[in-house]
Parts: structure tokens; sequence; C-alpha cells
């Protein structure tokens, strides 16, 4: 299925916890006053604590599309108390409240003095958290457990919080790797690591439009491999004037060292911090931009050689396809498009090496730029690609047809609506190969091998990974997901799907059956983050076919877009977002209506939408597929699971075996319709394939549950001998796909699903 990306993306996952907390949420209906001392009154009336504004520190403040936002952290010693804030959202115009959302320890607050008692036993203050030698005794720790892990174990960006949990005062480094993103929480008051995970990775005379032709989609459906056909098209917003320059304009930016150990949020925002050398990738992408803002114009024209640099994004190539690929006929000058780029230096410390991307094939004429060929490779020859040129056109059109889409249709918010997401293509990582991510306000494109789509011709894709940059942008940095993180997966999707019906309609084309977000799948039936964003998508997907239906095709996606906007800013750093809060904040920016939506427009199209997903508004009561590997349940955090594979070291010829038992729980609102088919499946999931399952030439193996009290025994036996390789480490990790069709739909997509993973290495 189409939308399977590798994503890095900056959205916390985490699980929902809940303390002694005070939660309180406040609305324009109840009250329209909107200042923190009104708040705290409250606060204190409720609690009996004593609450005051210097417990509160700003985290954020600015204008959305549609309110003034403004989120303040509780403190204690100027340190945040973890996840706890009150997150303010008044009318931009007149000032009055909209909603506000409180979420207070009060433990914290009421043990305050003997925290603060703790801090200074410790010979803490605010100077000695920013300390180097802190930071890098921290990193250390860190660092070890990032190289200890077995699969992404180079660090390529790091970021540290300073937070009360639980009583402790805890560092969380949350660690870049070249795969996914690594999150250590360390006792500063203790000097241990308390725990760490790991998660796998969105004018006119200014501007002017050239012709194309393009894919509408993608060039290629996943399902029949059917080559589908190109349209005439516009490139919109080609600036007519560019930033010029003959070399690295980053190059003095490098008389600094952007090292590990001076990272720091804080120190980087004074004048005192920088003058010692503290950075940040905030404060770094400002100096870049200050950089690129003086950097000399000059016409941007089919004889100077055009580039295409636009509104909303611009075209670079990875600053290490230099040295990748030798064999190309033009030379790859340095672009004026920031790229900051992690290595590790001789004293074994990682750091950013400021520099620029690369300019990738000029335009000499509009016939030329017109006629770029888009050839299919057989090995998908990365040189061959570049001398064509066709991607990039195709990358343009793909950033600038989303963002003018959602433009017109709700995403209007200042500045986060304009800012252009640069694109970089053709990483040579042959770790990141087969992929597309988005991260830092960039959309990157890597090299495929033979059997692989060109993600750089997949819009649906592409759209997907943007997706992750407008939840980014509206989301904010400070969201937490209470779950797998499966809202991540499923709004990305659903961002794609926005822009999809917005070009295509309700045009049926090759593969437009086969997407992820077309599905049965329900909340809490999944132990994956891939398959849980399905119950989100679907959902979603469901919503606005029900919008279409009622309001037509124009006014159904217009309506739908601007709601999941709205509901976007409304849970903006939510420090513990559920599924039950995501659709309860949809139903309250479709309780406020707007200029395009009446007050409830909306509502019963949600609620219907949602009857058919295992969904309760209390979140605890909900159906079950139970997957057993002996005593263990196996779900997203045990062993067999994704992030936890169960690692084997095999000979050719030993084999392994397992007996999973399966069975199903129904609820009153969720049923599962018997005699229910169970589904085994080892080839047609994303990055299945690589081990060899015995029987898997029958795949999908298919049983019968034929009531609630049935357990079905699936036993599933694997070889040593690896069918093919696809971990960096030599080895093969795969899963069995068991899946729950409900009788009836036995052919149509399932209800819930599961998987168990393996990683098989030789053994020595």
């Amino acid at each position: 299925m189409r939308l399977l990306p590798l994503c890095l993306v900056s959205l916390m996952v985490a699980p929902l916890a809940f303390a002694d907390v005070y939660n309180k949420r406040l609305t324009f209906k109840e009250t329209t006053e909107s200042s923190l001392q009104s708040f705290i009154q409250i606060i204190n009336q409720e609690t009996s604590l004593q609450f005051s504004a210097s417990d509160f520190l700003v985290l954020e403040e600015r204008d959305l599309a549609t309110s003034h936002y403004l989120m303040l952290a509780q403190v204690i010693e100027g340190v945040p108390v973890a996840g706890k804030s009150i997150r303010i959202w008044k009318d931009i115009k007149s000032g009055e409240l909209i909603q506000a959302e409180i979420a207070l320890d009060k433990a914290s607050e009421a043990q305050s003095d003997l925290l603060s008692k703790k801090f200074q036993k410790a010979k803490f203050n605010a100077k000695s958290l920013k300390s180097i030698s802190l930071g890098q005794y921290a990193f250390s720790m860190a660092s070890q457990i990032v190289k200890s892990h077995p699969d992404d174990n180079t660090i390529h960006g790091f970021k540290s919080m300073d937070n009360w949990l639980n009583g402790d005062l805890v560092r969380t480094v949350t660690v870049r790797g070249r795969r996914g993103e690594h999150k250590i929480n360390i006792s500063l008051l203790k000097n241990v690591v308390l725990n760490s995970s790991y998660k796998e990775f969105p004018q006119a005379d200014q501007f002017m439009d050239i012709d194309a032709k393009v894919f509408p989609i993608y060039e290629e459906a996943e399902s029949t491999h059917t080559i589908l056909p190109r349209i005439m098209s516009k490139l919109k917003y080609v600036k007519t004037q560019v930033a010029s320059s003959e070399a690295d304009p980053y190059v003095v930016l490098r008389t600094q060292r952007f090292s590990e150990n001076l990272y720091n949020p804080v120190l980087a925002e004074t004048a005192a911090g920088q003058a010692q050398g503290y950075w940040s990738t905030p404060m770094l992408k400002r100096k870049a931009m200050e950089l690129a803002k003086n950097l000399p114009q000059k016409p941007n024209t089919f004889e100077n050689g055009l580039l295409l640099d636009g509104l909303y994004t611009s075209i670079n190539y990875h600053p290490a396809a230099k040295l990748g690929f030798p064999n190309i006929p033009f030379e790859l000058k340095p672009s004026t498009k920031f790229y900051p780029s992690w290595t590790q230096g001789e004293d074994g410390l990682y750091e950013v090496i400021p520099q620029a991307g690369l300019i990738g094939k000029l335009a000499g004429s509009s016939e030329e730029l017109l006629n770029r060929v888009a050839r299919r490779l057989p090995d998908n020859n990365t040189e061959e690609l570049i001398k064509d040129g066709f991607d990039e056109v195709q990358v343009y059109w793909a950033v600038t047809t989303f963002m003018e889409s959602l433009a017109q249709n709700g995403f209007t918010d200042p500045e986060l609506s304009t800012r252009p997401f640069n694109a970089f293509l053709y990483d040579p990582d042959i770790g990141m190969r087969d992929n597309a991510y988005y991260t830092d306000d960039t959309i990157n494109f890597t090299t495929y091998s033979p059997e692989a789509g060109n993600a750089a011709r997949d819009n649906s894709t592409i759209w997907h990974e943007l997706g992750h940059g407008i939840m980014d942008r509206l989301m904010g940095d400070f969201i937490t997901l209470a779950d797998t993180g499966g809202l991540s997966e499923g709004m990305a999707d659903f961002c794609a799907a926005l822009v999809i019906q917005d070009i295509m309609k309700d045009e049926v084309y090759a593969g437009s059956k086969d997407y992820r977000i077309l599905n049965n799948t329900g909340f809490s039936l999944t132990n994956e983050v891939h398959d849980d964003g399905e119950s989100y998508g679907g959902t979603m997907k469901d919503i606005l076919a029900l919008a279409i239906e009622k309001y037509g095709p124009e006014v159904g996606l217009a309506k739908m877009t601007d709601l999941t906007m709205e509901a976007m800013r409304l849970t903006r750093n939510n420090p513990a977002l559920t599924a039950q809060g995501w659709f309860g904040h949809m139903l309250f920016a479709d309780e406020r209506g707007n200029d395009l939506r009446a007050a409830g427009d909306m509502a019963d199209l949600v609620k219907q939408a949602l009857a058919s997903r295992n969904f309760s508004w209390d979140g605890k009561v909900a159906a079950d597929l139970i997957v057993k590997n002996g005593d263990v349940v196996v779900t997203s955090n045990t062993d067999g699971s994704r992030e936890h594979p169960i690692r084997l070291k095999l000979s050719d010829d030993e084999k392994v075996n397992y007996n999973l038992k399966v069975s199903l729980k129904s609820v009153d609102n969720y049923k599962f319709q018997y005699p229910v088919t169970v589904k085994v499946e080892f080839h047609k999931g994303a990055l299945q394939g690589a081990i060899h399952w015995e029987g898997e030439e029958n795949s999908p193996l298919a049983y019968t549950l034929q009531s609630e009290e049935d357990v079905l025994d699936i036993n599933l036996t694997a070889s040593g001998k690896c069918d093919s390789i696809n971990q960096p480490d030599g080895s093969c990790k795969d899963y069995a796909y068991i899946q729950i069709f409900n009788n009836g739909h036995e052919n149509e997509k399932p209800s819930a699903k599961k998987r168990f993973y393996l990683k098989i290495s030789a053994k020595e």
C-alpha cells in the first residue's frame, strides 16, 4: 500500500500516565476572561494550593490563523514540571477567551519547598544546570545508550531539556539517529539513566509560472506496476530573483564549532551564552537565514540557468551527492539553501557542520524543462536520473501543489503557512535507501533499489511527509502523543488524502483503491504505529467522505480541511493527546464554527465515522485482538514488536518455532462477526520478505474462529537463512502479519491486525 515511508519527525510519543494532576478545561461558554491571574485564582480555589504568577514561565506565544496562543509551563526553581502547563487560546480580535487547558502537578506544588531543598542540596542553580561539564556528562551517558543500539547507533542531532519528573530532576536527551530518534531520561540527582526509548522516523512581479509535464499522483501503481501518464501543468510561484553566491555562503559559520557539549537551547538565546559558544538548532538556523538574506540577488532566467526556487520550496541536491555521484555531465555548485550536516569529530564529539546544499540541473529553456524525460529505469540508476533532471520538476510541483491546496482550504496561519519546505534530493547514504523523510522544514529523498518505486515521483508519499511538517507547525514542538504515535502517521496520511481529493476529485486510477488510509481498522486493535495510524486516518477519511456526500465535493472538502486545521491549533502542545482528546477537540472546533462552517455542521459526521471504529469516549472499554507468545501478550512494547523484535543468532540450517495463541474479545459497542477469518501474511506488508518462514509460499495462511470462546493456535517456523538482508548490520528483520476479517468481509480489508517480529543474524 502507499504511504509507508520511514518518517523522521519531531512529535514526541509517550505512554499515558495519570499522577496527582489538576486538570481543568475552560471555554468561552464559562467565561471570556483570559488573564493568567484569573486562572490562578480558580486553580487555588479548587486545589487549596498557593500558586502565583512566578510559578509559571512563558514557553511559547504566537498568533495562529484564528486565535492568539500562549503556553506557560509550571516551574520550580525555574525548571519546568514535565508536561504540566497552562495553554490559553484567545480570540485574535477581541482578546476574549476561546479555551484554556490546564494540567498542573498538585504534588509537585505541594512539595515545592522539599524539591527546592533537593535542588539546592545538590548545589544546582540556573548557571550550574547549563554548565559545560554537566552537559558533557549527561550527553556521554546518553551517547552510550545510542551507541549500544543494535540498529541505529550514529548521532545526527540532539537536544536536551530539564524537567521535574516524579519528584526527580531529570534531563531528557533526545538524539536524532540516522533512522529514528532516541529519548534518554537521566536523573541529575542520582546520576543514573532512568530509561530510554527509540522510535523510527511533511506577487506577479516576484514570481512566474512555467509549463511542465508531471505525474498528478505518482509514476507507478504499486500493486500492478502500471505506469501512469503525465499531465500538462504549471510550476507556480518560481522566483524571478534568487540569491546568488559563487561559494558556500555558510562557510563563515564554521569559524565556530557547534559541538554536542555546547548545545544549550536556553543559553543560546542570550548574548552571554553565545559569547561562551553555546548554540542551538533554532539559533543556528537564524544565523543561516541572516546570511542568506544578505546575499546579492540575480535574475532567475533561462539565460542564466533557471533555478527551481519558489514561494513554497526550492530544489537542491544533498551535499554528499557531489562525491557520491561523480559521473554526471554538469558541475554541482553550492546552492544558497542551508543544510546542517551532523558528523563525528576527531575527539569523538558529534557536531554540526554548517554548509550549503548543491544546485541541481539548471534549466536552459522552457522547452528543455517541459520536455525532460521521466524514464522508469529498471535499475533506478541515480546518475542517469540526475542527468534527466525530471525528479526536480516533480518534487517542486508536488510541494507547491500541497501548500496551495491547503492554503485555499483554511491553512492561513501567519508565517507557518508560507515558510518554505526546502527539498534535498539524492542522499547517497545506503542506510537511507528507498526512502523519503521530513525533518526540520526539509523534505528529503534518497536513492532507490531496482525493485523500489521512486519516492520523488510519488506525490502521495511526498504529501504524507509534508503532512508531518504541517502537524509540527500547527501542533507545536511540545506535543506528546499518548499511544503508539498513530495520530502522527494517520494525520500525515490524511493531509495527503485532502490534497489527493482536491486534485483528483473522485477519479478512479490505477492504485486509487490501494491507499493505506482506506481501511476498516479499529482503535486499540493493533500493535504498531503505522497500523494504529490506520484507525486515525481511516476515521478522518470516513468523515471526509460523509462531508462530501452531505455538502458536495468542494464545500465538503473545504469544511473538513478547515475543521482539521482548527483542531490541530486547539491541541497545540497537548501534554498527552489521546484519540478521545483529538476527536473531542474536533467537536469543540466544530461547535465554535466560523465563516466557512456553521456551528455544529460536522458533529454528527464525526460521531457516525467513529461508531464502527471500536471507539469509546472514556477510552476504557474496548474490544481486543489478543496474540500470545507463550504467556506474553504481544503489544507495541513487548518482545515480538517492531521496536523489540525477538533477536536470534542462527546458522543456515537451524530453525526456530513459535506457537502463537490468538483470541478475540467483543464489547457492547464493537462486536466481531463470527465466523471470523484469521489470515497470516508473510509477503505483502511493508518490509516483509526478508525472513524465510516455513509455508510462506502459501501465504496468506487462513484459519477460522467460530466464536468468542475459541483460541486459535498458529505455529510459525523460521529458517536461520535469510531470503534477503534488509538491515545495516547484515541481518534480516521481518514479521508475520496476523489479520482479522469479519464474516462476509474476507476479501476486503481487516478490522484488526498485529505483527510478530523476528530479527535473525548469522551465528558466528
